[in-house]
């Protein structure tokens, strides 16, 4: 199928009908980033085997990229729509489509969605069954409000979904100190292999930069991601390998772009911030 890690699809079989499974992924869309892609490359296979309907929090690339391969998208934008007026919307988009499976992909998505499902089912006369998908660990401490949605989200995983899906071990076991470990797997992210083998040419630095050794990052340039360290990592090789002729490339953006730009002018590196 072209989709390493196609095994993902596993956490789909809570179903026994012969029938098409029909599946609701709930998403927030804001960035292009790791998950989103993850999402996209999953949706893009997913959509050939069962009825699918995809909700977005925000209007984007990855609502662009999904509508483009048609399928069923449903934006309930989060800047213009409060939480209630958006678990209301969800109600009626589930009454409607009355999925076998919820899939949530964030905090803010576990809880809006699973609440919508448990009022749907008031006139459906079922709840969908639920999973999430965990991408990382969070990145920040919650503080005040955020502390009572990181308590209603856990309140939500232990509860209210009958899957919780780790991307790695490591993530699995940090979920287990959180989550009963039943209802924890580890589901690796998948990779469109046609979609890479189509694409694939000569990077433009290797053509101007044939004779060099390349070292590259690539994420979001956010402080969790700790491209500082990998600067200094690269300051510390040129000392030690003085006889090396080596180029470090930055591949991604965010708001950190202009500080480690500065960092590394500082420590005269050798890098190319690709965007």
């Amino acid at each position: 199928m072209g989709l390493v890690g196609g095994e993902s699809l596993r956490a789909y079989q809570m179903h026994n009908s012969n029938s098409p499974l029909r599946i609701i992924h709930i998403i927030s869309g804001d960035l292009w980033a790791g998950a989103e892609s993850q999402a996209y490359t999953l949706l893009k296979y997913l959509s050939a085997q069962v009825d699918l309907c995809v909700v977005l929090m925000n209007e984007g690339e990855l609502e662009r990229r999904l509508r483009e391969i048609n399928i069923m998208v449903i934006v309930l934008p989060e800047v213009r729509l409060s939480s209630l007026n958006i678990i209301f919307r969800l109600v009626g988009v589930l009454r409607e489509f009355r999925p076998d499976i919820i899939h949530t992909q964030r905090q803010k998505e576990n809880i809006l969605g699973n609440t919508a499902n448990i009022l749907a089912a008031i006139s459906i006369g079922r709840k969908a069954k639920s999973v999430r998908t965990t991408h990382g660990a969070p990145e920040f401490k919650p503080q005040g409000k955020q502390q009572l949605q990181a308590t209603l989200d856990r309140w939500v995983g232990r509860y209210l979904q009958q899957r919780i899906i780790a991307v790695s071990g490591e993530l699995a076991k940090k979920l287990a100190e959180t989550f009963p470990s039943r209802k924890i797997s580890v589901i690796e992210n998948g990779v469109d292999t046609l979609q890479l083998n189509n694409h694939i040419e000569k990077a433009d630095f290797l053509l101007k930069w044939p004779n060099v050794r390349h070292i590259g990052i690539v994420g979001r340039l956010e402080e969790v991601k700790r491209v500082d360290i990998f600067l200094a990592m690269a300051a510390l090789l040129i000392k030690r390998m003085p006889a090396q002729t080596l180029m470090f490339h930055v591949i991604g953006a965010g708001r950190q772009e202009n500080k480690l730009q500065n960092i590394a002018q500082q420590l005269s590196i050798p890098v190319v911030f690709h965007g």
